[in-house]
């Protein structure tokens, strides 16, 4: 048994998206067993548990003049339609891809006796969003249960149609989960509000959107299509102190030219979305700054090592399939020059976007795989008998694989590499790197939601155990992938999948990472606490803790 206590308080044509995939339960358990172990928990301590405790009554919420602290609106612009979920929903626990760390929201504590059954034991006076009189009902258990339970049947995401079984509440503090397989995601899914955020039975007045407990709620009486639409703070929100901001309105016009000209004019707070000149502008509009992330896209290069793929014919030169020719080909690249093209930054298997399962930066640009060395190339091409080797390169036509592409193949011809350059429609693109069918690829995908998706890429079995795309199999980095996968806890999933990454490089992938785009979002400098290269987290955990700065 394990037992841990919870306590903190573009005008860019689109990439090419991983295809969804419906995973059956003898899928979930190849992805990954979780194994029963010890976690290591964000600001855990060994404070026991309070004693559980019956139904709550509703609670009336204090006024304005009860002496709330005044911290300011949040200007925040946005192009999707729909309210960020993270501001109105709670979720049992978020986790920090920067370094793994698993954080209590609803939760305190956790604990299991077994690979398939966690228990979560609920903050407590955890309440809903005050109802149109002014009284927040109580989050228990048994709402928490009936809510996550509602999700089980067909429809209601991956988590919930193949890994959960079902959701219980032995006592008013504690809710159960038992899971038809072990899965290692489980934390990073359950911190998804849209997937698993906690929701009350009745909507808010005037809209559709059911209650939930989160750091903000509509304001009364607002339609769901008013714009600006108007949030204001959870006067009992369940972590002490906070939201320390008043309120956030989002923006939300037809026209999203609009919002570039109200954060350039210094009335928008939060944009991420600026657009051609306006990008530009937004670096020097007045009281603003800049945030940079590593996106979770990948560029990369692919070679077709076999000519048959899930039992059809497809395109391969057998010469990648010496590992000799692969090396090669990787100390042909001039990676600094094909970053300026591509605008991002280095990656490994697993990009810099999911940081803790990343490799370290400083590691990768270390690696004799990573920097250009073209007389060792040329003498592995001369000791592996291909010396004059010719193959076709291709790549959508699109920016910024154009521009890569003729630099990739230039950079290869350095070498005495005959390569072939074609560029295609992105539909026939996309249709053939689906089936394997390419010699070499250059490619762009979006988004790898999960770390995990960067290893599988390089699997035997490929995304989906059908086959590998680039017909590349090593089974001792299969196996510490499986074993990555076991780990429950996201902290020694990340250790293993690093260890596995470093084994996959020694071996000279058919697959090589050159860069994940940078993405960016424009700030006032005033706000404090808004954290962008942490992706999920900066959205779900942070809202209640931004803040302005004083003055």
């Amino acid at each position: 048994m394990w037992h841990q206590r919870v306590h903190v308080d573009a005008d860019r044509p689109r990439r090419f998206q991983l295809p969804s995939r419906r995973y059956p339960r003898r899928d979930v358990l190849r992805l990954g067993a979780a194994a029963v172990g010890a976690m290591v928990l964000a600001g855990c301590t060994d404070d026991g548990l309070p004693p559980a405790t019956g139904p709550t009554p509703p609670a009336v919420v204090p006024t304005v003049e009860s002496g709330l602290p005044s911290g300011g609106v949040l200007r925040i612009g946005t192009a999707a339609a729909n309210i960020p979920s993270a501001l109105i929903y709670s979720t049992l626990v978020s986790v920090d891809p920067r370094d793994a760390s698993v954080h209590g929201d609803l939760v305190e504590s956790m604990e299991s006796a077994g690979a398939l059954t966690v228990a979560f034991q609920l903050r407590t006076e955890t309440r809903f969003h005050p109802d149109t009189e002014g009284l927040a009902l109580a989050l228990t258990a048994d709402e928490a249960a009936r809510d996550l339970a509602s999700r089980i049947p067909a429809g209601g995401g991956f988590l919930f149609e193949h890994v959960v079984e079902s959701v219980e509440a032995p006592d008013p503090r504690t809710v159960l989960l038992r899971l038809r397989a072990p899965f290692s995601l489980l934390f990073e899914f359950l911190a998804d509000p849209v997937a698993a955020g906690i929701r009350g039975e009745t909507p808010y007045s005037g809209t559709n959107i059911r209650r939930g407990s989160g750091p903000f709620a509509p304001a009364p009486d607002v339609r769901v299509n008013t714009d600006p639409f108007p949030m204001v703070a959870h006067p009992l929100y369940h972590h002490a102190g906070l939201p320390l901001l008043d309120g956030v309105e989002l923006r939300r016009p037809d026209d999203p030219a609009e919002l570039d000209e109200a954060f350039l004019a210094g009335d928008l707070d939060v944009w991420r979305d600026l657009t051609g000149e306006a990008q530009a502008a937004g670096t020097q509009a007045a009281g603003a700054t800049t945030q940079r992330r590593s996106s979770r896209g990948l560029i990369g290069l692919g070679l077709s090592l076999l000519g048959e793929k899930g039992g059809v014919s497809v395109r391969s030169v057998e010469a990648f399939q010496d590992e000799r020719v692969r090396a090669a080909i990787a100390l042909s690249l001039d990676r600094a020059a094909l970053l300026e093209i591509s605008g991002g930054s280095l990656s490994g298997p697993v990009g810099p976007g999911h940081r803790a399962d990343a490799l370290p930066a400083d590691e990768l640009a270390k690696h004799s795989l990573y920097n250009r060395d073209l007389l060792t190339a040329r003498r592995l091409l001369d000791a592996a008998g291909y010396p004059e080797l010719s193959f076709r390169l291709e790549a959508p036509s699109r920016s910024p694989l154009r521009q890569l592409l003729q630099a990739v193949a230039g950079q290869l011809g350095e070498a005495g590499l005959d390569v072939r350059s074609q560029l295609l429609a992105s539909e026939e693109w996309e249709e053939n790197l689906l089936r394997g069918d390419f010699e070499a690829t250059l490619f762009e995908l979006e988004p790898l939601a999960t770390p995990e998706v960067g290893l599988r890429l390089h699997l035997s079995g490929g995304l989906d155990g059908a086959f590998s795309t680039w017909g590349y199999s090593n089974p001792i980095y299969d196996a510490a992938v499986r074993a990555a996968l076991e780990e429950l806890d996201p902290a020694s999933r990340a250790e293993r999948s690093r260890e596995a990454q470093r084994l996959l490089l020694e071996d000279v992938p058919a697959m090589f990472p050159l860069s994940a785009p940078e993405e960016r979002v424009f700030v006032s400098e005033r706000l404090r606490g808004y954290a962008f290269d942490a992706f999920e987290f900066n959205d779900i955990w942070g809202p209640p803790r931004w803040a302005f700065a004083n003055g």
